[in-house]
């Protein structure tokens, strides 16, 4: 998840190779680059607001404050634990629709390395596990599979603050909103962070998407004492602190 990340921010590697096979890991994994890419991009340039393609749409969930309030969202703290589940299959179809169909932008070469990709690195391993191992099996592996992915998809990359979630103003500076919706969570583990993508460095991933994720530790103080010489509130917590604000949020969402 977190190599084809860098490699659709664009800062992977110079090699087309390289970028075309990290590519291929988000659809290998179910997912389509293509599609990510084409709503990711609008996240970054307004995240959690009502163009932000990745989160702006309503549904049983009230994620955010924007989204319309309906009487059942009083009780999505009771349900929301099993619609997570539903994360990442619901985005193994609707990302290869949207690739396939509903995209224009997405030219014809790429449809087809992703139905490659996905076929060769998805669909038939799971085909072959039913093949092999029976459907009582190979059911319970792909329910395990889907709760795991879906769980850390939503707690690594979802995740934020509940300061997150600010009023949509028109001339609010493009760099404070992407200081304020985003939170640096740190792990004091080196090898963790590593494995992570540096993805935990969430602020100075928003305000240098291109960069390369293993300068982010080193620009962070740098960024920290911009923040503070200007006035912008930088979060930095713990992983533990960040899931406690996110299911606040949850919950005062749920209220309305």
């Amino acid at each position: 998840v977190n190599v084809a990340h860098t490699v659709m921010h664009g800062g992977f590697s110079d090699s087309k190779l390289l970028n075309l096979l990290g590519r291929a890991l988000w659809d290998i994994g179910g997912y389509s680059s293509r599609c990510w890419d084409v709503e990711h991009q609008s996240h970054h340039q307004a995240p959690h607001t009502t163009i932000d393609a990745q989160t702006a749409g309503g549904s049983v969930v009230r994620f955010f404050e924007h989204q319309p309030y309906k009487w059942f969202h009083q009780y999505q703290m009771f349900y929301i634990w099993f619609i997570f589940i539903l994360y990442s299959p619901n985005s193994w179809v609707v990302h290869s629709y949207n690739t396939l169909f509903k995209y224009e932008c997405v030219p014809l070469s790429e449809k087809v390395e992703h139905v490659v990709a996905k076929i060769a690195g998805f669909v038939v391993p799971i085909s072959m596990s039913f093949y092999l191992h029976g459907v009582r099996h190979a059911s319970i592996n792909l329910i395990l599979f889907a709760i795991s992915m879906s769980y850390f998809s939503l707690f690594s990359l979802f995740i934020q603050h509940e300061d997150s979630y600010l009023p949509e103003t028109e001339d609010e500076p493009w760099s404070v909103r992407q200081v304020a919706t985003s939170s640096t969570w740190y792990t004091r583990n080196f090898v963790f962070e590593w494995l992570l993508g540096y993805f935990n460095y969430h602020t100075e991933h928003h305000l240098f998407p291109g960069l390369n994720p293993a300068l982010y530790p080193k620009i962070q103080p740098i960024v920290r004492s911009i923040c503070a010489k200007y006035g912008a509130t930088y979060k930095h917590i713990s992983f533990f602190q960040l899931v406690h604000s996110q299911v606040k949020a949850w919950r005062k969402f749920s209220l309305g």
